[in-house]
C-alpha cells in the first residue's frame, strides 16, 4: 500500500527520470516522518498494548487504555509506512496517492472509511460495491451492499472471526448512521467526532482480540474491574513502560493528532517546511532525523514489532 491504480502507476513505471532536488526533499520529509510514526509511536504504543492484551489479569483501567493506545498504535504503524513509501517513491520521480487523510477526526463511520485506507476503500467501492448495485438500488438492497463489502474487507484482514465482527460491526454501523442520519446531523460536528472514534475504537478493540474468548473476558473485567485507584500504581505495572517511556508516547500521540488536525483544517506543514530557505530547511530534516534515531524503538529493549499491515 498504497494500492496504486494501474492506469497512474503503470504510465510512470514506463517514463525516464532524472533526480530532481525538490521531489527529493519533498520524499525524505515523508520518510521521516514516517518512521516517526513507526518508531517512536506505534512501537512504543506495542509496548504496552501487547502486554495488556496478554496479561490474563488485565484490570478495567488497562484494558480501555489499551484499547486507545491499539488505535494510535495501528494507524501510526500503518500510516507509518504508507509514509516512508510514498517519500521514497518520490524521490525515484513516482507519485503515490495518499492513503490516509485524518481518520480520527472523522465525523460519522463512513467517512472514516474515505478517510483510512484511501487506496483500499476506493477498491471495494469501484469493484465490489457499485457492482453489487452500490445505492441505485431499495434501502434494503444498499444496506445489504454496505453489509456484504464490510464483511468482505474484514474477511480481507483474515479468517478469524475477530476480523469477520470487526467486519460487520462497521457494516452495522454504517448502516444505523444512514438510518439516524437527520438526527445525527443535528449534533456539533467535534462532538460526533468524538463518537465516531470511540466507536471506532470499539471496533479495534475486535481487531485485536484474536481469540473471541479472551476478549469477552476483558470486557468482564472492565464492567467488574474498573477502579479509579489503579490510576495510581506505577506505569511500569500498568502498562510495561516506565513514566519516561509512557511520556513520550502520550506527548508523541498529541503530535500526531496536532498534524492531523491542521492537516484537516488545510493546511500542510510539510508544504511550510519546504517553502522555507534550503539552509532552513536542511537544519530540519537533520533535527527531525535526530528526534526519531533518539527516541525510536532500537536494539532488544522493547519488542520491536514488524508493520502490523504485512501480515494481510
Amino acid at each position: 500500500g498504497p494500492i496504486e491504480r494501474s492506469k497512474t502507476l503503470l504510465r510512470q513505471l514506463e517514463k525516464t527520470y532524472s533526480f530532481d532536488f525538490e521531489r527529493a526533499k519533498d520524499g525524505i520529509f515523508s520518510i521521516i516522518w514516517g518512521f516517526f510514526l513507526k518508531l517512536v509511536v506505534a512501537d512504543r504504543a506495542s509496548v504496552a498494548v501487547d502486554f495488556i492484551f496478554s496479561n490474563e489479569n488485565s484490570t478495567g483501567l488497562q484494558v480501555i487504555s489499551a484499547t486507545f493506545l491499539f488505535a494510535f498504535q495501528i494507524y501510526c504503524d500503518f500510516c507509518g509506512y504508507s509514509t516512508i513509501a510514498l517519500g521514497a517513491s518520490k524521490i525515484l520521480g513516482i507519485d503515490l496517492m495518499r492513503n490516509f487523510n485524518s481518520p480520527y477526526f472523522s465525523v460519522g463511520i463512513s467517512d472514516f472509511w474515505r478517510r483510512w485506507h484511501i487506496s483500499l476503500s476506493s477498491w471495494f467501492r469501484d469493484y465490489i460495491y457499485i457492482p453489487l448495485g452500490g445505492n441505485r438500488c431499495s434501502a434494503l438492497r444498499r444496506n445489504m451492499n454496505i453489509m456484504a463489502v464490510m464483511l468482505v474487507s474484514g474477511i480481507w484482514h483474515g479468517a478469524g472471526v475477530n476480523y469477520i465482527l470487526w467486519g460487520g460491526l462497521h457494516g452495522a454501523l454504517q448502516i444505523a448512521e444512514d438510518f439516524f442520519q437527520p438526527a445525527l446531523g443535528k449534533i456539533n460536528k467535534y462532538v460526533r467526532m468524538f463518537l465516531t472514534f470511540l466507536l471506532v475504537c470499539a471496533g479495534w478493540f475486535l481487531f485485536r482480540c484474536v481469540y473471541i474468548s479472551r476478549g469477552i473476558k476483558m470486557i468482564k473485567s472492565v464492567i467488574r474491574n474498573f477502579s479509579p485507584k489503579n490510576i495510581f500504581l506505577n506505569s511500569t505495572e500498568l502498562y510495561n513502560l516506565d513514566t519516561a517511556n509512557l511520556t513520550l508516547l502520550l506527548i508523541s500521540i498529541l503530535i500526531v493528532l496536532f498534524v492531523d488536525f491542521i492537516y484537516y483544517k488545510g493546511f500542510s506543514i510539510k508544504e511550510f517546511f519546504l517553502r522555507q530557505k534550503l539552509i532552513v530547511q536542511s537544519a530540519l530534516i537533520v533535527f527531525f532525523a535526530d528526534i526519531v534515531i533518539i527516541f525510536g524503538i532500537w536494539g532488544t529493549s522493547f519488542n520491536k514489532s514488524a508493520f502490523i499491515y504485512f501480515q494481510f
